[in-house]
């Protein structure tokens, strides 16, 4: 159906991704085609990628060493360069670092740089050649040490980008236990307002407004829901849903995508089912995104939440191939079981609510603050796996836009509520062992970026150069010396000098989404002009959002 093709190339776009694109020879809508010249994409015929591909695969980076001006080293490959001549992209990743020039084969050769989810990256040609010698001009480097927030030295447990004891991770970068930390009562609090909705009365934007201030001023992490149809693209409700989406602190997750009668019996869906519900979700968010922010770039939200806690391990698998992180639930109902959180996908079902009785509503009664904050303290859950940071817990409070609203008057603030939510926040910040925090920045947080160096295991300088999670697992005894870093203010960390070579196999290419066809097929791949690394590695690239 063409509405997921053009999904497809959409999610290639902005996940930097790679995607089978299959027309057959009886299709008669080549406007599809049109549509991909639009993105910025790669788009070439199977064998041309496979080729391609097995040219990246088989390139090697050697004899790196620092000088003066900055970082030289050799690309070196064994392939028969007359079969396999196309000419190969070096994207490296700069961070806030500067690069002056690039010499390949001490020729000054062209570079075009862009920005990647805050962070900055370089991308220039080589030839096809058994070897180039490359040398990057003007690039600062750094040698790795605990307290650059990366876990990739030798004997580091953890790395939270300070020598600071007593919030999870020590001075010498060994993982504390909460006993250990100065404050055992440290805890983070993950704020959450639900079902952000334009197809409420107008009368009740100015709350939407209200709401979008307050987290702005007080530049405090929130999640937002939204329900994909229930986006508006112009007027009031427009202008205010895209100050959320631009604020840095706010995070907008996509709640079901229509709220009808199929979501609330979601679990009882087969799986493909459920992928086209939530998949359409995200496309008519993309789609209205694009026309209330005039751009082509659109942000995919990672965090989900199921309607009607309708979560189950089928809905878990589909979030997670669709590059979900987060699935956020308050609770799970009678007939389910809770999901435990993946390696890859984290899965809240619990929270602190700001009524009474826990569900939302304007004729809802709000507890006082006192006693919000020492349920957020005391909360401990046998039931249902908790999300943890080091030890500490994350608990979600919570409460719904509608819980706001007078239960006489429509349109009209409960200035009561609104001020127990001000107070129960302000006391949270005034509390030194709170930590607020996004769904997004809690994955962050739970699933640490290991660098590829894109040197040899076999070097033995004590840093998992693959990130395989495991250090110098085939080392020689050669010393390595020259390692390459690059500061990266974003992560509060440093980075090392990134070099993006595609390490999937040949073999990826014959994985097709929707089965093999027969007849007569034009078979074309998507690639991003950001290509990510193997699977077997930490996706390090992946855009935080």
């Amino acid at each position: 159906m063409p509405l997921d093709i053009y999904l497809l190339a959409d999610v290639a776009e902005n996940h930097q991704d790679w995607i089978n694109y299959v027309y057959h020879d009886s299709c008669d809508n080549p406007e599809l085609f049109d549509y991909l010249l639009i993105k910025n994409l790669w788009v070439e015929t199977i064998g041309t990628i496979s080729k391609y591909i097995t040219e990246r695969n088989s390139v090697n980076m050697q004899n790196v060493a620092v000088t003066p001006t900055g970082v030289k080293f050799d690309l070196t490959s064994d392939l028969n360069t007359t079969r396999f001549d196309k000419e190969l992209t070096l994207n490296i990743y700069t961070g806030n670092g500067t690069v002056d020039s690039i010499k390949v084969n001490g020729i000054n050769t062209k570079i075009t740089q862009f920005t990647r989810g805050g962070q900055l990256y370089i991308k220039f040609n080589v030839p096809s050649s058994k070897i180039n010698e490359i040398e990057v001009v003007g690039l600062k480097v750094e040698i790795p040490y605990c307290g650059d927030g990366k876990v990739n030295q030798k004997n580091e447990e953890c790395d939270d980008g300070n020598l600071i004891s007593g919030e999870g991770c020590n001075s010498n970068c060994k993982l504390e236990s909460l006993k250990q930390t100065e404050d055992s009562e440290q805890i983070y609090v993950l704020l959450y307002i639900g079902n952000i909705d334009g197809t409420a009365s107008p009368e009740w934007y100015p709350f939407y407004d209200k709401l979008t201030s307050y987290f702005e001023n007080n530049k405090l992490p929130i999640l937002f829901s939204f329900f994909p149809e229930g986006i508006r693209v112009d007027g009031e409700f427009a202008n205010i849903f895209k100050r959320m989406y631009l604020a840095e602190n706010i995070e907008l997750s996509q709640k079901g995508f229509t709220m009808n009668e199929t979501e609330k019996h979601l679990d009882k869906l087969s799986l493909e089912e459920q992928r086209h519900t939530i998949k359409y979700g995200r496309f008519y968010f993309i789609e209205g995104m694009k026309k209330i922010l005039g751009t082509e770039n659109i942000k995919i939200p990672v965090t989900y939440i199921a309607p009607y806690g309708r979560f189950t391990n089928t809905t878990r698998q589909v979030l997670e191939e669709l590059g979900f992180r987060t699935n956020f639930g308050l609770y799970y109902p009678d007939d389910l079981k809770p999901v435990e959180s993946t390696k890859t996908l984290d899965s809240f079902q619990y929270g602190v609510s700001f009524t009474v009785s826990g569900s939302a509503g304007r004729e809802t009664i709000f507890k006082e603050s006192d006693q919000i904050i020492e349920e957020i303290f005391s909360l401990d859950r046998l039931d249902v796996e908790m999300v943890e940071i080091n030890g500490r817990k994350v608990i979600p409070l919570y409460a719904h836009q509608v819980d706001f609203e007078d239960k006489i008057t429509h349109g009209k603030i409960d200035e009561v509520k609104w001020n127990v939510y001000k107070k129960t926040i302000s006391k949270l910040l005034a509390n030194s062992s709170v930590v607020f925090v996004t769904p997004n920045q809690v994955w962050n947080l739970r699933h640490p970026v290991c660098v590829p160096t894109g040197i040899s295991e076999s070097f033995c300088n004590g840093i998992d150069d693959d990130c395989d999670g495991i250090i110098d697992e085939e080392c020689k005894g050669e010393i390595y010396e020259g390692l390459i870093y690059i500061p990266n203010d974003n992560l509060r960390a440093t980075s090392k000098l990134v070099w993006n070579i595609l390490e999937s196999s040949v073999d990826d290419f014959y994985t097709w989404e929707y089965g093999v066809l027969t007849g007569i097929l034009l078979t074309i791949i998507l690639i991003s002009t950001i290509n990510k690394q193997s699977k077997k590695k930490t996706e390090y690239t992946e855009e935080l959002i």
